[in-house]
């Protein structure tokens, strides 16, 4: 009878021990789940305003992008290549190759390099303005 009440002493002093460790770890974790949910929701809205700046410098740079060009294709629509009249006898044209649209000196390839270094520059200032943001 002593054997028994002293294995029942010990279960009840391994539940109790048990019992207390699980009820102790319980609360860490749920202290930890809090912390942790916490610190997604601070993440969460600090991207969602990341997000939101980011759109506001993209929708600048955008619509300064095509200010920028609309400017170009009208500073570069009414241009045309003046060839000189002075002289009687034209030579003729050569071939030119098959991957070569035009010359330096013609205005739509030149409107063309314009429009895409204003591209250029458009990207550029949204890199940097991005760049700028994010830190």
């Amino acid at each position: 009878m002593i054997l028994y009440a002293k294995i029942a002493a010990i279960a009840i002093a391994l539940a109790l021990a048990y019992w207390s460790g699980y009820d102790r770890m319980r609360d860490k974790h749920l202290l930890f789940v809090a912390e942790v949910k916490s610190i997604g929701e601070a993440a969460e809205a600090a991207n969602k305003s990341a997000v939101e700046i980011a759109e506001v410098i993209t929708e600048g740079v955008k619509d300064e992008y095509e200010a920028r060009i609309a400017a170009l294709r009208r500073q570069y629509a009414g241009r045309v290549q003046q060839c000189g009249t002075s002289s009687g006898q034209v030579s003729t044209v050569s071939k030119s190759s098959p991957s070569i649209a035009g010359t330096a000196d013609d205005p739509a390839i030149v409107g063309l390099c314009a429009e895409e270094t204003a591209k250029l520059v458009a990207l550029q200032k949204w890199v940097k303005k991005q760049s700028e943001a994010s830190k």
